[in-house]
């Protein structure tokens, strides 16, 4: 099973939440999945969650699944093996936490690759200059589910927002709708002894 972690920021998130990366990096080299980062342009920051899709596409050529985590996201248990849960979500397309509503959350969520899964991304992909939306392209994700039968596996670990959920993870937080760097650099050195 061909298996990688991809992240993705502009220069300025890269310096400083450099310590976020190193960790998705180790942890990859410690459980041998391939690590790559995807450089962004300021200028595409309005609709960076599209950019997870064409990345997303990008990788589903060259892997068996995909971990696609965003740039404000930080392994904190190296133990955890992603192997592990891809083997017990049954063969799920999409492994992804949601919200207490039922609405699926992609800010840290894994791929397997599949022409149904790339097919389901492409389309996706179409609803771009049309939504304003605070959740870009989790919109027409969990709209587009049932009609492309994708099976989704939930599992919070993957994805644990720190403003959403009580407590500390298992292995990756998400600092989802903080934004502010220095902001979230402060409140991960409060919550976890760590700078």
């Amino acid at each position: 099973m061909k298996i990688c972690l991809v992240t993705y920021s502009d220069n300025i998130f890269r310096v400083l939440l450099s310590k976020f990366e190193k960790s998705k990096d180790e942890y990859c080299n410690k459980h041998q999945l391939d690590f790559h980062y995807e450089s962004i342009n300021l200028d595409y920051l309005s609709k960076v969650g599209w950019l997870k899709i064409d990345i997303l596409l990008k990788y589903l050529e060259l892997y068996d699944y995909v971990y696609v985590t965003d740039y404000d996201s930080v392994i904190i248990n190296d133990n955890y093996d992603i192997r592990k849960l891809i083997k017990e979500s049954n063969n799920a397309d999409v492994i992804c936490n949601q919200l207490d509503s039922g609405f699926k959350l992609l800010g840290c969520s894994i791929f397997k690759s599949s022409d149904k899964t790339k097919l389901f991304l492409k389309h996706i992909l179409t609803f771009k200059d049309n939504t304003k939306s605070f959740y870009a392209e989790e919109t027409p994700f969990n709209l587009m589910l049932e009609e492309f039968k994708i099976r989704v596996h939930i599992e919070k670990d993957i994805n644990h927002i720190i403003n959403i959920h009580d407590g500390k993870p298992n292995f990756m937080i998400h600092y989802a709708g903080v934004s502010n760097p220095l902001k979230i650099k402060k409140i991960h050195a409060e919550t976890f002894n760590y700078s």
